[in-house]
C-alpha cells in the first residue's frame, strides 16, 4: 500500500532552488514545500481566480505588472471566503509533516501563500493580458 505522503510527492513538481548555507525553517519550507505545492496548482488557481467576479475589471484597467499587484493584492485579501479557498488548495496538497509545521506557524504560512499566489497569478496572467 503506498502512504499518501508517497502519492503526493510524486504529484509535485521539482523545483530547484539555490541554497544559501543558513536559511530559516520558515525559508526552506517555503521553497521545498509551498513553491512545488503552489506550481502544481497553478491551473487551478487560475481558474478560481478567472471565476471570481470582477477580476477582469482589475485586469482591464491596469498598464503595469506593478500596478496588477497593487490592485490584485487588496482584491485577493479582502475576500476571506475566497483567500481561504485559495489556502485551502494549498494546504490540501501537503503531507501529514508538513501540515503540522504549517499549523505550527499558521499566520506566517498563510502570509507566505498568499503573497506567493498573487505574484504568480501577476506574473502569468500580466503576461497574458499582455499579448
Amino acid at each position: 500500500m503506498i502512504h499518501r505522503s508517497s502519492q503526493i510527492y510524486q504529484l509535485r513538481p521539482e523545483i530547484k532552488v539555490e541554497k544559501p548555507e543558513q536559511q530559516h525553517p520558515h525559508e526552506v519550507f517555503q521553497n521545498s514545500v509551498l513553491r512545488p505545492i503552489i506550481k502544481l496548482q497553478h491551473e487551478l488557481i487560475l481558474r478560481a481566480v478567472e471565476n471570481t467576479p470582477n477580476f477582469f475589471a482589475i485586469l482591464a484597467r491596469v498598464h503595469s505588472k506593478e500596478q496588477y499587484i497593487r490592485e490584485i493584492k487588496p482584491f485577493i485579501q479582502s475576500q476571506t471566503p475566497f483567500k481561504n479557498q485559495l489556502i485551502g488548495m494549498i494546504v490540501g496538497m501537503m503531507t501529514l509533516e508538513e501540515f503540522d509545521y504549517y499549523s505550527a506557524n499558521i499566520a506566517e504560512m498563510n502570509k507566505r501563500i498568499t503573497q506567493m499566489i498573487i505574484q504568480r497569478i501577476a506574473d502569468t496572467l500580466y503576461k497574458e493580458s499582455d499579448n
